[in-house]
């Protein structure tokens, strides 16, 4: 038994040790220039080991047919295949300002770190993913002379505003296909409204075309576009202020027993947004300086820079209030208007007053009701059509719930 476990735990350290074994190779020349390797040769098919760490610090060709490349790459020199056949990846490849050369297709599962050069002879890029730098800095990596790059995933990682990865020298040659971008934001990156990265330089329109865009940023929508040659990402804000403090109902008494002035309630709202840059305005509506009756709506908006808006809404109760016929005609002179006067028979009405209108009579100078217009669910501009009438003088007589004004108006 004791045999048996001591076997078993030398043949896991061996795994181990298997595992974490490592070739480095100088100088330039062939693979098989055996005096270039330590510390020692990893093999002719040392490539086909997934147990091997193979670094390339000089210039090494790799004559020899191969498919499938296992081994973890680690490329801070140049690495050439010259074969003229497809590769396969099935390992991670660092490069580390090294070029990884290929005479034909490059595919499998690998996954290309750092910065550097990836160059093949007319060649496809397809079913892998590329991630400049890596993720704790940013890389570039060069792509030359693809004539096809199909299902990639580029993941770019954004480390502030200036310092991100990027993809360089596509050309215009390549087509392409089932591409998508995913960008990784450090915690310590602030974004604001229009905040852009320009990842690909030296691309072509259909290599744009095909590209697909992941959002990692909760309130601000990405988007790609493509101008010169580059593909930029910009972040647009699309999420409204949160209103953080707003007045609730307000009980309140008339003033002199008529109205309630309304007062800038702005001034006590607040509200945070998304966007850490912006600039946040409030509105109100009514506006302060109005006159409100009892169950007037006050409604309150926040807007951002980017044109995003949020409202915030509440009642004025007002108590002890009773319009005279001479107070609401004040009211109505003041908050409520028909324009242009006179007109053709086209007439804006308006009101501000925080009035509820019921309906209008249209009465002649004889005092013959001419039309009655209905003004339920009327909010605050509509549009009066009496271009039918005759040029002449008449009285616009308002109805409220609170009592009767009336305006006088002229159609020539």
């Amino acid at each position: 038994m004791k045999t048996k476990l001591l076997f078993t735990l030398a043949l896991l350290i061996s795994i181990a040790t298997q595992a974490q074994t490592e070739f480095t190779y100088t100088g330039t020349g062939n693979w098989t220039d055996q005096a270039n390797w330590s510390p020692s040769y990893p093999g002719d098919n040392g490539l086909s080991n997934p147990d091997y760490i193979i670094n390339i610090d000089g210039s090494c060709i790799y004559q020899d047919i191969i498919f499938n490349v296992n081994a973890q790459l680690n490329i801070s020199g140049a690495l050439e295949f010259q074969s003229n056949n497809g590769l396969s990846f099935f390992n991670d490849v660092f490069l580390d300002n090294g070029t990884l050369r290929v005479f034909r297709n490059i595919s499998g599962n690998t996954t290309l770190f750092g910065s550097g050069e990836v160059i093949t002879s007319n060649g496809q890029l397809s079913n892998s993913t590329i991630n400049p730098g890596g993720d704790t800095s940013s890389g570039t990596i060069s792509i030359q002379n693809f004539s096809s790059i199909n299902n990639i995933q580029f993941i770019f990682d954004v480390f502030s505003t200036t310092d991100f990865d990027t993809v360089t020298d596509v050309g215009t040659g390549p087509s392409s296909a089932n591409n998508s971008i995913t960008v990784n934001f450090d915690n310590s990156v602030t974004i604001v409204n229009n905040s852009s990265f320009t990842l690909f330089t030296g691309v072509n329109n259909d290599f744009f075309n095909s590209l697909s865009l992941s959002n990692p940023i909760n309130g601000f929508l990405p988007q790609l576009s493509f101008s010169n040659g580059n593909i930029t990402v910009t972040y647009t804000d699309i999420e409204a202020p949160t209103i953080t403090n707003c007045s609730g109902d307000q009980n309140v008494t008339a003033d002199c027993d008529t109205f309630y002035t309304i007062p800038d309630y702005t001034t006590t709202t607040t509200a945070t947004d998304n966007d850490t840059s912006t600039t946040i305005s409030y509105t109100q509506s009514p506006p302060a300086g109005l006159g409100a009756v009892d169950g007037t709506e006050i409604t309150i908006t926040a807007t951002d820079s980017a044109g995003n808006s949020s409202d915030c809404t509440f009642t004025i109760n007002v108590s002890n209030q009773t319009l005279s016929t001479n107070e609401l005609d004040d009211i109505v002179s003041r908050n409520i208007s028909l324009f242009p006067n006179p007109s053709q028979g086209q007439f804006t009405l308006k009101n501000t007053s925080g009035l509820n209108l019921n309906s209008a009579e249209l009465i002649d100078v004889k005092g013959a009701l001419i039309q009655t217009i209905d003004l339920e669910g009327f909010t605050n501009v509509q549009t009066i059509d009496l271009s039918a009438l005759n040029p002449s003088i008449y009285f616009f007589k308002i109805y409220t719930a609170d009592g009767v004004a009336t305006k006088k108006i002229i159609i020539e």
